[in-house]
């Protein structure tokens, strides 16, 4: 199964301009939808057992489990809405089309996750520190989250090839990250041991996280920091990498669009040697070699 999700990561996630192609034709929706939804079971449930694995026993099982709720569940919650604000801007997109474009950016999350899972298990490994264990998992679940809300954003606007899409994706942004960090909230704990599958809902996410970072404030600004620079450089190279194929296709349309004067010469030359010497009105598309005759100058005298 691990080796099936893999072996579909190339397709999904970094062939994405055939993906949208397909997705805009309505081709291989069910497969996309079957396949994404595979990959984030399977990565997700690997991140939460390895966050388990800090307090160990039951708790791998657990969290295992509520890692993918938490994904899946804010998915789920996010679809109509985005579908409903884009169909009120007049984009012809089916509901069918707006799962699998959200499936494809929380495919890509997923990813990340499982990227950065050896890197929350060495420190789990290594260190006992509770408040740097959970702003790590902060940072590196928000980190992932942006490369899936960029995920998104970038295969609307290919989808639409028009602005119309912001509003329905900025909405569906806010949405995405209120929910998620709520509902993260909900399903805590994750690095206590319970025998309950969630706690009472008391508080809130922010509050808990501003008073998380007041206990080890110098270690939540350096984690957070260090993802910050990352993604403001990995953002940069991106808006310059789509720059650049930006340029690239304006000069394919220009030199499409210039004629070739060699060709054309070539052409009109064959065309004069195979055509027959018949009068311009039978053969208008042909050139005709017309000799120009000096006009006669009346002798001065």
């Amino acid at each position: 199964m691990t080796e099936f999700a893999f072996s579909k990561i190339s397709s999904l996630a970094w062939d994405q301009k055939n993906t949208i192609r397909n997705v805009r034709r309505n081709k291989y929706l069910s497969r996309y939808i079957i396949e994404s939804h595979i990959i984030i079971l399977i990565c997700t449930l690997i991140y939460g057992a390895v966050l388990g694995y800090y307090v160990r026993g039951t708790q791998i099982i657990l969290n295992s489990l509520k890692i993918p709720i938490l994904y899946l569940v804010t998915l789920y919650i996010a679809i109509p809405i985005i579908f409903i604000v884009d169909a009120l801007m007049e984009n012809k997109i089916t509901f069918m089309q707006v799962t699998t474009l959200l499936l494809l950016g929380f495919t890509s999350t997923s990813i990340v996750l499982i990227a950065f899972t050896p890197l929350m298990l060495f420190f789990i490994l290594t260190t006992n520190d509770y408040s740097f264990i959970v702003i790590l998992n902060i940072a590196v679940s928000g980190f992932a989250g942006y490369f899936g809300i960029v995920s998104i954003l970038s295969s609307f606007k290919r989808f639409h090839n028009k602005d119309t899409w912001s509003p329905s994706l900025i909405i569906g942004s806010f949405i995405i990250v209120f929910v998620g960090t709520q509902l993260a909230w909900a399903l805590r704990p994750f690095f206590h041991s319970s025998t309950n599958f969630t706690r009472p809902i008391s508080g809130n996410f922010y509050v808990a996280l501003a008073r998380l970072a007041g206990q080890n404030p110098m270690v939540a600004v350096i984690i957070i920091g260090i993802f910050l620079l990352i993604a403001i450089f990995i953002t940069a190279t991106r808006l310059h990498l789509d720059s650049q194929d930006a340029k690239k296709r304006h000069r394919k349309i220009e030199s499409k669009t210039k004629s070739k004067p060699g060709q054309i010469k070539k052409e009109n030359k064959n065309i004069n040697h195979n055509m027959p010497n018949y009068p311009p009105p039978y053969y208008p598309g042909a050139v005709w070699n017309i000799p120009q005759v000096n006009p006669v100058q009346p002798n001065k005298k």
